[in-house]
């Protein structure tokens, strides 16, 4: 199949969807994307950000300035609601940070993800990524400061609070939150988050065994509706999936019979994210069969005419 047959495949597949859908497919073998779409776009991050906050972790780890079996004791103070467990649990518990970036990453979860920013802050995650080349990633906001915005709550309330919020459908909110804005929240371009997969896997961000480590631990992601839900059976796809507000994103290197593939989806207007999630998992699959093409097919070449603006 050739690239521009996958390009109008693609196409079909997220033609219903409203609002815009950024995506990026490449081969980290290759020097530019195979396939690109709104790549150079801002995109609302979620909880993706929660990717280059493990990479900037594993990082300080690798040079010896964090030591990831250090324990962090957890108290009512840090609790942030949302996605994960540890907000659940009684306070008083001590992981080490690996346990919170395994937390952060395979769970997505907020507590583990803001005990983290509490080492690595967010303008220094920011500053780490742009010094690699990542030049259009923001990180303004922790995911307490994303979360507050979205459910409009001011700095003073408290975790109850913000959980009453959320868990009443009715509730007024703003229209507009700043953390879940494409120019003032937490964000960056769909070929940057690629590129840092691509730089990833290449052994240019991190070295062994901390690249092995990354990769380990974004493949355990737990929250697979989106790019593995329609993948064969036992497909490896090391993830981080990202939710709110009407922001649906998944990006990650899926192995495919012909080699590693980086996808870079995010999707920004659907509001079910059921029909935004099946959309991204039917653009998954459509380039697993691309590149699990026999062996006698042409094999698909990054083309200028399959990037879509």
């Amino acid at each position: 199949m050739a690239t521009t047959t996958l390009a109008a495949r693609i196409d079909h597949i997220l033609a219903p969807l409203p609002g815009v859908t950024g995506v990026v497919v490449w081969r980290p073998e290759d020097h530019a994307p195979l396939l690109t779409r709104h790549a150079d776009r801002t995109f609302a991050l979620a909880s993706v950000v929660k990717l280059p906050l493990m990479l900037e972790a594993l990082r300080r780890a690798e040079r010896g300035a964090l030591d990831l079996a250090e324990r962090v004791r957890l108290d009512d103070a840090g609790r942030v609601a949302g996605s994960g467990v540890l907000h659940l649990l009684d306070a008083g518990l001590a992981p080490t940070l690996r346990d919170l970036l395994r937390l952060a990453m395979v769970v997505s979860d907020n507590m583990a993800t803001d005990a983290l920013f509490a080492r690595v802050t967010p303008s220094e995650v920011e500053a780490a990524m742009h010094a690699l080349g990542y030049a259009s990633l923001r990180v303004p906001h922790t995911i307490e400061a994303m979360l507050r915005s979205c459910a409009g709550l001011d700095g003073q309330a408290e975790y109850a609070a913000m959980r009453a919020r959320f868990a009443d459908a009715g509730s007024a909110r703003p229209s507009d939150p700043d953390g879940a804005s494409p120019t003032r929240g937490d964000r960056a371009e769909p070929l940057d988050v690629a590129r840092m997969l691509v730089d990833l896997h290449a052994g240019r961000v991190l070295s062994e065994p901390w690249r092995s480590l990354a990769l380990t631990i974004l493949a355990d992601c737990q929250t697979n509706g989106r790019i593995p839900a329609y993948l064969p059976e036992g497909t490896r796809v090391a993830h981080k999936t990202g939710t709110l507000r009407g922001r649906t994103n998944d990006v990650g290197i899926v192995e495919t019979p012909s080699g590693p593939v980086v996808l870079a989806l995010f999707q920004e207007g659907e509001s079910s994210e059921r029909s935004a999630s099946a959309a991204l998992a039917e653009v998954a699959l459509a380039v697993y069969e691309v590149m699990s093409a026999p062996p006698s097919s042409p094999r698909p070449t990054p083309d200028a005419a399959a990037s879509l603006a």
